[in-house]
Parts: C-alpha cells; sequence; structure tokens
C-alpha cells in the first residue's frame, strides 16, 4: 500500500526551513535524517489488530509523558493520555484483553522548549500517518472510526504543536 506523502514532504520542508533559523547552521543532513525518521515505514506483512493496538497505547502513553516535561507543553498531554484509554477500551472490546503493560520511563526529555516541539510534532504526523495506515487495513468500522477520529486528533496536535513554536520564535 503506497500513501501520497506530498503533503507531508512539503510540511517537512517548511518545518526544516524554520528549524534550521532555531539551529542556527545544524547540518541539512541531520534534518532531512530526522524527517525521514518521522516517516511511516510501510508493513508489508499481515496486519494484526491486538499488537497494533498494544504498541499504539505505549505511544500515546509516552507521547503524554513527554508534553508533561515541559509546562508550556503539559496542556496538550490531556488529550493523548485520552487516546490511550480509548485505544484501551478498543483492545478490551475486540479481543478481551483489558491492561496493557504500563510505561516504565519517564518520557524523552529533550534539551530545550524548541526541540520538544519539533520532536513530538514528527512524533504525532508520524501516529497521524500510522492511523491512516490501520484505517485502510482494517475492515471493522469500529475500529475504522477510532482510527479516522485519532489521525484527525494528532493533526490537531500537530498544529498546536506549531503554534507554540511559532510563538517561541517571535
Amino acid at each position: 500500500m503506497q500513501e501520497n506523502n506530498r503533503p507531508e514532504l512539503e510540511d517537512a520542508q517548511r518545518f526544516r526551513r524554520v528549524w534550521q533559523r532555531v539551529q542556527g547552521g545544524r547540518e541539512e543532513a541531520e534534518l532531512a535524517a530526522a524527517e525521514e525518521a518521522a516517516l511511516p515505514v510501510p508493513s508489508s506483512g499481515p496486519w494484526e489488530p491486538t499488537a497494533f493496538l498494544q504498541d499504539a497505547i505505549v505511544r500515546s502513553r509516552l507521547r503524554g509523558s513527554a508534553y508533561r516535561q515541559w509546562g508550556r507543553l503539559a496542556p496538550l498531554a490531556g488529550l493523548t493520555l485520552s487516546q490511550a484509554r480509548r485505544l484501551n477500551a478498543a483492545l478490551l472490546l475486540l479481543r478481551g484483553i483489558r491492561t496493557v503493560p504500563p510505561v516504565q520511563t519517564p518520557g524523552q526529555r529533550w534539551a530545550s522548549l524548541e526541540e520538544s516541539c519539533r520532536q513530538l510534532f514528527l512524533w504525532e504526523r508520524r501516529e497521524e500517518a500510522g492511523y491512516r495506515v490501520a484505517l485502510g487495513r482494517t475492515g471493522d468500522p469500529e475500529l475504522q472510526a477510532l482510527f479516522r477520529e485519532l489521525a484527525g486528533e494528532c493533526a490537531i496536535q500537530q498544529q498546536r504543536l506549531r503554534g507554540i513554536l511559532e510563538e517561541i520564535l517571535e
């Protein structure tokens, strides 16, 4: 399954230009590698919704923890934790699995608020793309609705992060 990543690439280029100004001379190759890592890796194997849901729950909790590392970003953590709860409910309804092991790490802490915004923006973009891929791989209408909703929320988080970064850079 091949997706059209043209809008993501344009966003990446725009974001790279802003980030280069912030970093003041950081190598282009370094930035390109970080952007490449943020794009989803297509999977050619069979799709297993249970594993996807469990991984998504852990990633949501980790994102929530990363948001809470900075007071300015802490209000954004609520949405990711809400996503983890909804994914957990879907897992229970789908497979009867009630819990996922708790996140053991306190979350990623980057050197600055600007770097945190950038990394979380890329993380949210990757999550959005992952939910859109999962949307196309499942035939369950309930999961489709959930993945569509979560992808939209990730897009909203990206806009919020971009707005915070723009305020910081003024």
